[in-house]
């Protein structure tokens, strides 16, 4: 925690300004550093993070692209699936670069537990190209826009409150979970609410719709954190965000945690506008947030010494 907490603000003391900034954008890059920080060093300079997070950008995107490596030499053109595996190799190399210079706490202990260095690069890159920067952004964007509501402006205290943190962090994800949902392969024919599914067959849910669903969530639709502790105080396994069971998504602690940690330091340090008359309607493929390009102006609150 100490730690994720020194990298959120050593991230987001350069991240605000006081005019307006596209939300979302502001906290994919702010996740990105932090994913970097984490995952390859502590210590890499602003130009190579920025290198870094456009490189697992256009990595990311050619992954869900069609595989299909294309090039068109003479009209400097390439296919999404091709740039992606372009990205991949100059990604390779600044891995293995500060694998032997300076690299954090976990890409050290990844390296050691691999059994060469080509093994150790592989698995970084699958770290520095997860989804968690995504998911983060995602999910801070989705706060601050909860948070802007008028009727909603009271949970701006959460950080203050015992518990309260937990709820509207959980709130958030039950609502706009990054992700529209997964799939899951049968390894035996099985039935699921009355439908057969045979074996090897996949079994697609929306963590979107079952976080809504009104037989176990009342008045779905509505922001309401206090409902933890109330209505639905036993039903917080019941949030799909990141899947369920043992299966469940491996970078959910490390994505709450990080979720809340940022939200502590938005709310002590920060407070904000979003403009007025602006299209807040969401999308959900590939990443729940919004459609458009959401600004807010953000506003550092001034912090009075102890006596």
């Amino acid at each position: 925690t100490g730690f994720f907490g020194s990298a959120v603000w050593s991230c987001w003391s350069f991240s605000f300004s006081s005019k307006p900034i596209v939300v979302y954008e502001m906290f994919k890059a702010l996740a990105t550093q932090l994913s970097i920080a984490l995952f390859l060093s502590h210590d890499i300079g602003n130009r190579d993070a920025q290198e870094v997070s456009e490189l697992m950008s256009t990595h990311w995107r050619g992954m869900i692209s069609v595989p299909v490596s294309v090039r068109a030499p003479w009209a400097w053109w390439k296919s999404g699936y091709s740039k992606a595996l372009t990205a991949k190799d100059r990604l390779t190399e600044i891995i293995s670069e500060y694998l032997k210079s300076n690299p954090s706490n976990i890409a050290s202990g990844i390296q050691e537990s691999c059994t060469d260095q080509d093994t150790a690069v592989r698995q970084l890159l699958l770290f520095t190209s997860a989804l968690i920067p995504k998911a983060l952004a995602s999910l801070l964007t989705s706060t601050v826009l909860a948070l802007s509501d008028p009727e909603n402006v009271r949970w701006r205290q959460c950080h203050t409150q015992d518990g309260a943190l937990e709820d509207v962090s959980l709130e958030v994800q039950r609502l706009w979970p990054p992700f529209f949902g997964g799939r899951r392969i049968c390894t035996q024919a099985c039935e699921v609410g009355g439908y057969k599914i045979p074996k090897d067959h996949s079994a697609v849910y929306s963590a979107l719709h079952a976080n809504r669903d009104p037989s176990l969530f009342p008045e779905p639709d509505s922001f309401k954190p206090d409902r933890w502790t109330n209505e639905n105080a036993n039903d917080r396994d019941k949030v799909w965000t990141f899947g369920g069971g043992p299966r469940h998504c491996i970078g959910k602690l490390l994505s709450t945690s990080l979720l809340k940690e940022c939200t502590v330091e938005l709310l002590k340090h920060y407070q904000w506008e979003v403009l007025a008359d602006q299209d807040l309607t969401y999308k959900t493929l590939p990443i729940v947030r919004p459609k458009h390009d959401i600004q807010a102006i953000f506003t550092r609150i001034p912090q009075t010494l102890p006596a």
